[in-house]
């Protein structure tokens, strides 16, 4: 009887099936401590019987309930009573260890309520457990400040949110719910030995680099180029908005196409796309001061000199007429991100491999399965092939020996070397093998 539940612990006294298939099982423990928990005397009694009712894991589709009945036992020597403990069941609580654990897992690759429905527990009861395993996995992830920290954001569940990268391992290490200045201020404080920083990667929003400023003042900031080259696209596909309404309905019909050609970068066109962009010319001649000027503004970033690329971006905007708004705004723009943008010169280093973060947070959405931002977290981190344990090596006077945390993470001649994080290359390759998008399980 007792392989019925595959619980040794147990023995089954009783089995009682209900109309619908439901299982309910009357068990007792097969071995039964009786020393006193309180001071651990022999010299105890039994002193009446505890019943509890449990849940467990669903069997051949009906749920089963276990109905736990244990002796209570009365010390003589300390006169307290006790109630020992059970392999299978935490104590005080009402379910099983090994439904808490599938619970764990199935709340993340579905809802709180769904999962609730399935195995006879309240919603707010699977996120209890749910929030449980985060805080234990969030207690074994090891913080560590990487050399080069990447900051970036992404939209998730209709807000954006904060991201953050080590970009030479090319992995991540954090993900916010928020991307305000506190939150980021906060975050970095947390990491050990945060000095360690050298540059910090980030887009042009203001409350990253106050942030960055407070905490790590003598810390190099790089504006990732891709933003500030969007800025400029984004410049080009203004001014061509705006010329294009000022045509009649026909002409604005032959720009149809145009946006494509004028966007892409001249050294990917092909002849043939270079004699249509000649031609768009020809008819518009309007829109080719906006493109050069994106083009030139592109061979910028060609230069392998600080110096030199300082020197292209004052012809640069010399070559600004005052009727072109949009690129009078770029402008503006990199003039009060000055000293950033052209770090990169010196530190060539971008954020390009959050891509792959964003490109899973997108499939997600895509999803539209109602996952809520801890949930998300949780999983990209935590629950995936993609998670990477952190990395100790020997202190120098020992050698660059490497081994895994699981074996020196507490030795004192350890010294850390990357911490942990999840496999931004990793992630990718799991979005790219999805079988089905409307799943969660990675």
């Amino acid at each position: 009887m007792t392989n019925e539940l595959h619980l040794d612990e147990f023995r089954i006294l009783e089995v009682k099936k209900d109309e619908d298939g439901s299982m309910l099982y009357l068990v007792e423990p097969e071995e039964e401590e009786t020393a006193c928990l309180n001071c651990g005397s022999i010299n105890t009694v039994c002193n009446g019987t505890l019943t509890r009712y449990v849940r467990d894991l669903p069997s051949f589709g009906r749920s089963v309930a276990l109905m736990v009945r244990q002796h209570r036992y009365l010390c003589h020597d300390c006169g307290k009573t006790c109630v020992h403990e059970l392999q299978s069941v935490e104590n005080k609580e009402r379910i099983t260890i090994r439904l808490r654990e599938q619970v764990k897992i199935e709340a993340l690759n579905s809802t709180f309520l769904a999962v609730g429905v399935k195995y006879g527990l309240s919603a707010t009861s699977v996120k209890k457990i749910f929030d449980e395993y985060v805080s234990d996995k969030q207690k074994e992830w090891v913080k560590y400040s990487p050399e080069i920290l990447g900051i970036d954001e992404a939209h998730l569940c209709n807000q954006m949110r904060g991201v953050f990268v080590d970009v030479q391992n090319r992995g991540l290490i954090e993900m916010l719910p928020k991307r305000d200045k506190v939150s980021v201020i906060e975050y970095l404080n947390s990491l050990p030995h945060h000095e360690r920083i050298k540059v910090v990667t980030m887009d042009m929003w203001r409350p990253y680099r106050d942030a960055v400023n407070e905490v790590l003042p003598r810390t190099v900031i790089v504006i990732d180029k891709f933003h500030v080259i969007k800025e400029v696209n984004n410049a080009l596909e203004s001014c061509r908005k705006e010329f294009q309404k000022t045509l009649d309905k026909e002409r604005r019909i032959s720009l149809k196409n145009s946006r494509w050609l004028m966007l892409h970068n001249a050294d990917v066109l092909n002849n043939e796309e270079r004699q249509r962009l000649e031609r768009l010319f020809a008819v518009y001649p309007e829109l080719r001061l906006p493109y050069q000027l994106k083009e030139s503004f592109r061979d910028i970033y060609q230069s392998g000199d600080r110096y030199i690329a300082e020197e292209k971006f004052e012809r640069w905007c010399e070559l600004i007429p005052e009727d072109l708004a949009p690129f009078l705004s770029v402008k503006e723009t990199v003039c009060n991100w000055y000293n950033e943008i052209f770090n990169y010169f010196d530190y060539p280093y971008t954020n390009a491999i959050t891509e792959s973060i964003n490109n899973l947070i997108k499939s997600i959405e895509k999803a539209g399965r109602g996952y809520t931002f801890d949930v998300i977290r949780a999983k990209i981190l935590y629950s995936t092939k993609a998670t990477r344990m952190p990395v100790y090596k020997a202190k120098p006077n020992w050698g660059n020996c490497y081994s895994y945390a699981s074996l020196i993470r507490f030795e004192d001649d350890k010294e850390l070397v990357c911490g942990t994080m999840s496999d931004c290359a990793e992630l990718a390759e799991i979005i790219r093998t999805w079988k089905n998008p409307q799943s969660f399980e990675l």
